[in-house]
């Protein structure tokens, strides 16, 4: 999974460390989302991205995918996990 935050466009020990808890978290808590990821653009939005900088627990991950069709590709992720 390409983990790529933007925030501002210099890479600091923050973004760093940041990237890396995200990147742990999400193969952790919702590895379908490693799977996306490879074959389509997938963003992670919401309220979830804030518990992850305070270091949080999140009740829930929200997923944006980018594409025009993804549902037939979707529902066989899901059937295989």
């Amino acid at each position: 999974m390409n983990v790529d935050i933007k925030y501002n466009d210099n890479k600091d020990k923050f973004t760093y460390n940041l990237e890396t808890r995200f990147k742990k978290y999400i193969e952790k808590h919702f590895y379908p989302a490693f799977t996306i990821s490879d074959l389509c653009q997938i963003y992670l939005i919401g309220g979830s991205i804030r518990d992850l900088i305070y270091a949080k627990k999140t009740k829930d991950l929200n997923f944006f995918i980018m594409g025009e069709d993804n549902k037939e590709f979707l529902e066989e992720v899901f059937k295989k996990i």
